[in-house]
């Protein structure tokens, strides 16, 4: 914290990762890993302070691209800056200390033992923080009915609500970041820009990062004969056709194994290049029902109803030995994640989600989630009108891997090495393919329920999948139309 030089990279692997989504014809090494969390270096006379933000979002009237919008930050630098001690934030902490803030957070940090963080930022910055832990179901209405009653909170988390924070969000130019420090991620800015001012931010390997993945027991692969995702990989053959052959031989081979498991619906769709939304160039939400959407289901449906190789299973069901594999996130990595009741953490493997097909790449994918300032925060007499930009600072450090405690929060040093290589893949790859909500969470803006309307066909009969598809393309026409209205509403009219 206060530190006085620019960070370079938060996370930086020492690596080249040629293996890590493609399924390659030859086999491919895996390099030595070094996982490097920050390198301070000097900053560069002239480059002290930046207030630049993405460049404005195209014009509407161009046709919708079914690819996220690549603006790029601009690089000027105005005149007059001062070398700020936080060098994420354009504005000096001494001048905020006294003023309390405001944490709408999901998870109350003394429930998953992150609460020193927030007690160190206190400490450092002597500014205050209050937790409040609102429902994830309900988020956007309570948010909503507090900014309504003049009590804003004044920082938050969208956890898989797009695009729904635009609601309850603020531009995160109140909070005086300076988006073109390295520690910000950049794609998280990108995906969130509206008019020309982003909504989210997130860091570089952030502590909370949800990149999906795939999750297998070693011991029950090898009563089975089967090779790990690792040996496929550098065999070339790492795809959705061996992830469910996996579940067919442990079924087979292993007293009590039910085959692979889904633990979420979206991340075998997303892994194949598929999806229910995608973003345009503006980032409002387009159909993302594809020929790849329709493979991938149909592949999905003969595993689960005819084949009977893949079933509804995540954490529990492999804690519990009746799935030797299924596709989860990150958070299965951490000593206070899904598996943490796991008997024996030895025995966990985890690896890349396979591609769709041999000779394909896999998209990284993950749940779209970031940090932001709410709405009037700044007339909320409680925190008053330093609160924004006192939750830029939090948000700062909250995000910032480096302030936790990374020996004492995974299971295994082999799960925070991957941690951190899948957390750099995300940073740098083009391949991101984001799933927007979960849990339907936007159904009361879009009207439509995406298990009903869209994965339904996922665990239909292989002979059904076209037929419900082409039904549910109509349905997510309508439901992106309305959600893009609610955009409009929330930003463009404003």
């Amino acid at each position: 914290m206060f530190n006085t030089a620019k960070r370079a990279l938060a996370i930086l692997l020492a690596l080249a990762m040629v293996f890590s989504l493609a399924a390659c014809s030859e086999p491919a090494e895996e390099e030595s890993v070094e996982v490097i969390v920050s390198t301070i270096y000097k900053e560069e006379e002239g480059d002290k302070d930046n207030t630049s933000k993405p460049d404005d979002a195209t014009s509407g009237d161009e046709k919708p691209s079914d690819t996220p919008s690549t603006n790029t930050p601009s690089t000027s630098t105005p005149s007059g800056s001062t070398n700020y001690p936080n060098s994420m934030v354009n504005a000096d902490p001494e001048d905020y200390r006294g003023t309390t803030i405001i944490f709408a957070s999901t998870i109350d940090p003394k429930d998953d033992g992150t609460d020193y963080v927030v007690s160190k930022f206190e400490k450092e910055y002597g500014i205050k923080v209050e937790i409040i832990v609102p429902t994830l179901e309900n988020y956007n209405a309570e948010m909503s009915n507090l900014i309504a009653a003049g009590n804003a909170p004044t920082v938050g988390r969208s956890n898989g609500d797009a695009p729904i924070y635009v609601g309850y969000f603020d531009s995160l130019d109140k909070a005086k970041l300076n988006f073109k420090d390295e520690l910000w991620n950049q794609n998280t800015f990108k995906l969130s820009t509206y008019n020309g001012q982003p909504y989210l931010c997130d860091t570089l390997g952030n502590f909370w990062t949800e990149i999906d993945m795939v999750t297998y027991s070693k011991s029950m692969l090898k009563k089975a004969n089967c090779p790990t995702p690792e040996e496929l990989d550098k065999q070339g053959n790492w795809t959705l056709d061996s992830f469910i052959t996996i579940g067919k031989k442990t079924k087979e081979e292993v007293p009590g194994c039910l085959g692979a498991g889904i633990a979420n619906k979206d991340s075998m769709l997303h892994m194949a290049g598929g999806a229910v939304y995608r973003a345009d160039k503006n980032n409002k939400m387009v159909n993302g029902i594809d020929s790849k959407t329709v493979e991938v289901m149909k592949k999905i449906a003969q595993a689960w109803q005819v084949d009977k190789t893949i079933v509804s299973g995540g954490a529990n069901e492999f804690i519990n030995g009746t799935i030797s594999i299924y596709t989860g996130h990150l958070w299965a990595l951490r000593k206070d994640g899904n598996l943490k009741t796991h008997a024996n953490y030895n025995d966990i493997g985890f690896y890349y989600l396979p591609a769709f097909e041999k000779g394909g790449k896999a998209a990284v994918t993950g749940l779209f989630r970031g940090w932001g300032i709410m709405r009037k925060c700044n007339e909320n007499p409680k925190t008053g009108p330093k609160s924004a930009v006192a939750g830029g600072f939090f948000l700062s450090e909250y995000l910032n891997v480096e302030n936790y405690d990374l020996n004492k929060s995974f299971i295994s040093e082999e799960a925070k090495t991957f941690f951190f290589k899948l957390c750099s893949l995300y940073a740098e790859t083009d391949n991101y393919n984001p799933y927007y909500t979960t849990y339907d969470l936007n159904e009361g803006i879009s009207g439509m329920d995406d298990d009903k309307v869209v994965y339904a066909a996922m665990y239909a009969q292989p002979a059904q999948v076209d037929t419900l598809l082409k039904s549910a393309k109509s349905a997510v026409d309508h439901a992106a139309k309305k959600l893009n209205d609610y955009i409009d509403q929330q930003i463009y009219s404003n």
